[in-house]
């Protein structure tokens, strides 16, 4: 485009962000081999920590490359000014007023609750953090994805989420720290903040504290299910969404290959004699967990999952059911699980780290602050046929900030989805549409993250699929694991040579392909919005998961 258009606006500033990434990395890199030499150094000689703390810091910023983070800081408003976007990206809106408290990261308070309501600022947000109760706004200067998981939790519990590119604001809303502030979002989604009257209602404002009811599992005899057998009570949300996908859905829109170890499969393992000690140990924990009342993180989660994860062993009858209906499914590797070699432990391996990630410390604080005990919690385990990525998307067909329907709003990355719903540091390709009015997908936001990720040929996935998620009043987005077999892995993403940045007929088709699938997923589930998550490969979409869209 024209040099200092919007079109130019938008490529400029996702490559001065990439270049801010890089950038960051390099000095990160930097920092780590030098500060350890100088701590080295400090304890040999017992020199004076005043003179060994910032060491490494001051050695980044004597880096000629220091010189360009002070330039692109000054590029940048200039760039989002060409382009037309905002200082601020709300990716979840809502009311807003509380004391202002300033952090280094969110991570810090986790396991925190707030009696009265409370604003968090923070530089770091990492994406996989439960927000806590009583926290009714997070702003933060990290980049997030407006369908990564975090934002996705932050619109299901009522919190304003909202990241400011501008150094300047966001330093002037850290200033009213200690003070009550109250936050407006402007309708070109500009957020400022005021000096105000502490609420005197003792409400905190947000929906975190609602009290989730979850459906009780059925019991069932059988250590695997195919998909056909695939029903409520039996399994999640994720699971039977899939089903009904591949039963609505054209033949020009797949659906990957899966399994299912059903609701109850995990606690019967446990009472298997190979198992005693284990579950003794798990029982044990799970007490002293029921017993904790105050604040923070218990030491006991991180020690049920290591327990969970690492100290069962799979029921024979277990091994040889499931083998026969993932080999039947045509699940890659599966037809060699019965015998008990390095695919098959692998592949229990991945399993028990599901069912581990019922106590995630995100997950576990979750359930408290909506009154779910963790005795009514289930986990089943979709093993589900990995799709390797050219691009991977998520699309909402309702507009999440505004519920309007009829919108899809849609985030693309190159490679595969978890760095997207992970909100891996930069910006994805994002686009919305008009409606119905006959105006096709506009871009809003063009990629800047500097890796993707990426799967290999016959690769498999085992993915959490609990009663206590993917429901219709609450998504539980993030709370549980996803586990890949074997791993994914990381890849610098080339922009320069990316075709859907740089092919616009290319970039049309593949965009106005996403909103097609999503209309069609959408009508498969009764006309419901829906939150989907799919991927492009070899010219062909395939829809890996669909959950009720929470507005």
């Amino acid at each position: 485009g024209e040099r200092w258009g919007a079109q130019w606006g938008l490529q400029a500033l996702a490559a001065a962000d990439r270049v801010q990434l890089t950038l960051g990395a390099h000095m990160d890199t930097v920092y780590s081999l030098m500060q350890p030499h100088a701590e080295a150094f400090q304890r040999a000689c017992n020199i004076d920590q005043a003179y060994i703390t910032n060491f490494g810091e001051e050695v980044v910023r004597g880096q000629p490359l220091f010189v360009l983070s002070t330039l692109l800081k000054w590029l940048a408003p200039e760039l989002r000014q060409a382009a037309g976007v905002s200082s601020w990206q709300v990716v979840s809106q809502a009311p807003a007023t509380g004391e202002v408290t300033v952090l280094s990261s969110l991570a810090e308070v986790q396991g925190q609750k707030y009696d009265s309501p409370v604003i968090l600022v923070c530089d770091q947000l990492g994406g996989n953090e439960d927000i806590p109760e009583g926290v009714v706004a997070v702003l933060t200067s990290s980049a997030t994805d407006v369908l990564s998981h975090v934002a996705i939790r932050a619109r299901s519990q009522g919190v304003l989420l909202a990241t400011c590119f501008d150094e300047a604001q966001l330093d002037a809303i850290k200033a009213l720290g200690g003070e009550t502030a109250q936050l407006t979002v402007s309708p070109t989604q500009e957020v400022t903040a005021k000096e105000a009257a502490a609420p005197t209602n003792g409400s905190t404002g947000s929906k975190n504290a609602a009290k989730l009811d979850i459906p009780a599992p059925k019991s069932t005899t059988a250590w695997a299910l195919s998909e056909s057998e695939f029903a409520e009570g039996f399994v999640g949300g994720k699971s039977r969404n899939l089903a009904t996908l591949r039963a609505a859905l054209p033949s020009t829109i797949a659906v990957p290959s899966s399994v299912a170890l059903p609701f109850g499969t995990f606690e019967r393992a446990l009472k298997e004699k190979t198992n005693a000690t284990a579950a003794e140990n798990i029982a044990a924990l799970q007490k002293k967990l029921a017993q904790h009342k105050g604040a923070g993180v218990p030491a006991e989660l991180a020690q049920l999952r290591e327990a969970v994860a690492t100290q069962l062993q799979a029921p024979p009858q277990l091994a040889a059911e499931l083998a026969g209906k993932a080999a039947s499914a045509g699940l890659p590797g599966a037809d060699a699980w019965e015998g008990g070699g390095g695919c098959w432990l692998a592949a229990w391996s991945a399993i028990c780290q599901v069912w581990a990630s019922k106590w995630n410390d995100r997950a576990w604080l979750s359930r408290r602050a909506r009154g779910v005990p963790d005795s009514a919690l289930f986990m089943a385990a979709l093993i589900q046929q990995v799709v390797p990525a050219d691009y991977a998307f998520v699309a909402h067909t309702a507009d999440p900030l505004t519920g309007k329907k009829g919108v899809t709003v849609g985030e693309v990355v190159v490679g595969m989805g978890e760095a997207l719903v992970g909100n891996m540091p930069g910006r994805a390709l994002s686009f919305t549409t008009a409606g119905d009015d006959g105006t096709g997908p506009t871009i809003v936001g063009l990629p800047s993250k500097r890796l993707g990720l990426f799967a290999t040929p016959g690769a498999l996935i085992v993915r959490s699929d609990s009663n206590g998620e993917d429901l219709e009043t609450f998504a539980g987005a993030g709370l549980y694991e996803s586990i890949p077999l074997p791993p994914l892995t990381e890849g610098t993403v080339d922009y320069a040579e990316e075709r859907l940045l740089w092919d616009a007929a290319f970039q049309s088709e593949v965009l106005a392909g996403i909103v097609d699938v999503s209309a069609q997923v959408e009508r498969a589930f009764g006309g419901a919005p829906q939150d989907i998550e799919g991927v492009w490969a070899d010219g062909a979409f395939t829809v890996v998961q669909s959950r009720p869209q929470v507005l």
